[in-house]
């Protein structure tokens, strides 16, 4: 095995100091890289994260004086306080480390070998992450198709995350455009030769990305930050060349990165290794989209029958309630969603819901509360007025019930059926 020469131009004392910054805060941001990121290593970021409790809790009420303790670990949201304090230790850790490196290392010349296995890690690490959004995307997992809850929820009342995904998920197309950006730009940047082009695609995609996270809240925002962070210092080298080409119209001269390994075998071994790698990853994300896509349609979904049920008349006890505004008996209206959840709208605008079961075969139909079987239990026959069914029931064998409902299905919305069309003659935007 033979190593490559790689440039020997002696760095100024600045350029040094800023490497060791950005090599320390990169290396400590991206642990415990690659485990956290290979399918079916996700748990490692969890045992990980709680190494970092002490010292984040101990922060959080010592340097910030937080009025309350620490005790939410990243979840679902990334923009928790402990994700904060941690990102603040980070920088703590990337100054104490660079000064006593700098103490210590100063006849260094340069750091040419260290900054190529530095941006070979990081290009892995975006890689990883852009094939992970992008397949998430390009299968429509991220942003599933809005349910029938969000459907009947007024723009007013969902949170500006709530109307993103609601927008990403109205449309296959769209998806599938977004996703195959990060999917391209991460494939780029597996190869040397490519990681320009994929960090500028992704420089590109992920602008976008922070920028949506900002305006509608989304909690990702240090993450998405540090991501494009990582992709300017991927851009850096070749941020002079660029202007000169595109912007002065000026010739350069192509940039020349030097394998380590420059041995025949060692190039085929490595370029067979990394393809595998590739196609495993691909495989896995693609394999795990399709299984919760499958996982989804296997839910109780109450035999298809989706919907939002009016209620028209509500007879309690023999006594029918007519439909005014602030009554905490009547019903509104029913809705059924997907995964066997439903929930009873009331008249004064308070929401319950309920897990949904249905008998097609016995005409029945049951609204219980999770985890329990106490709840409203119903038969109901269709020989009502067309397109009205009839609900007879009680609650837990007390309190008589029946209702008349008129079903609305996911098709009787205009954000499903409206579709798309070439020509149209005015804007049907209502």
């Amino acid at each position: 095995m033979k190593q490559s020469s790689l440039i020997q131009a002696p760095w100024t004392p600045g350029k040094k100091v800023l490497f060791r910054f950005v090599f320390v805060y990169f290396s400590i941001y991206i642990l415990p890289f690659p485990l956290a990121w290979l399918p079916y290593t996700d748990w490692f970021s969890t045992v990980f994260n709680s190494l970092w409790m002490a010292p984040v809790v101990w922060t959080g009420n010592h340097i910030f004086n937080l009025a309350n303790e620490i005790r939410v670990l990243p979840n679902g949201s990334g923009d928790t306080t402990f994700n904060y304090v941690q990102v603040f230790l980070f920088l703590v850790l990337a100054i104490v480390a660079t000064t006593a490196w700098s103490l210590l290392d100063r006849k260094r010349p340069h750091y040419e070998r260290l900054l190529y296995w530095l941006t070979i890690i990081i290009r892995y690490y975006l890689g990883i992450v852009a094939l992970t959004y992008g397949f998430a995307k390009v299968i429509k997992t991220q942003f599933p198709f809005p349910p029938m809850t969000w459907l009947m929820e007024s723009y007013g009342d969902s949170s500006p995350m709530r109307l993103l995904w609601t927008f990403m998920g109205y449309s296959a197309v769209y998806n599938v455009f977004t996703g195959m950006g990060e999917v391209l730009g991460g494939l780029l940047l597996f190869f040397r030769r490519t990681k320009m082009v994929g960090s500028l695609i992704l420089a590109a995609v992920m602008s976008n990305v922070v920028l949506i996270n900002f305006a509608y809240d989304v909690p990702v925002k240090l993450f998405s930050s540090h991501l494009l962070l990582m992709l300017f210092f991927l851009l850096a080298p070749d941020v002079a060349n660029l202007w000169k080409f595109l912007v002065l119209r000026q010739a350069v001269e192509a940039a020349v990165s030097q394998p380590v390994f420059v041995q025949k075998k060692w190039k085929s071994i490595l370029l067979t290794a990394k393809l595998v790698f590739i196609v495993g990853l691909i495989v896995v994300h693609v394999f795990n989209g399709l299984s919760m896509i499958r996982t989804k349609k296997d839910l109780p979904v109450a035999a298809g029958l989706e919907a939002v049920y009016d209620v028209d008349t509500f007879v309690l006890k023999n006594d029918t309630l007519p439909p005014l505004m602030n009554d905490k008996r009547r019903w509104k209206r029913i809705l059924i969603d997907q995964g066997g959840m439903s929930n009873v709208e009331y008249m004064d605008g308070a929401v319950i819901w309920y897990r949904y079961d249905q008998d097609t075969v016995k005409h029945t139909i049951a609204l219980t509360t999770p985890g329990s079987k106490t709840g409203y239990h119903f038969s109901y026959d269709l020989s009502g007025s067309a397109g009205h069914e009839v609900w007879r029931g009680a609650w837990s064998d007390s309190d008589s019930l029946q209702l008349t409902v008129a079903r609305s299905s996911m098709k009787d919305f205009p954000l499903v059926s409206r579709g798309f069309h070439w020509i149209n003659e005015y804007p049907f935007n209502r």
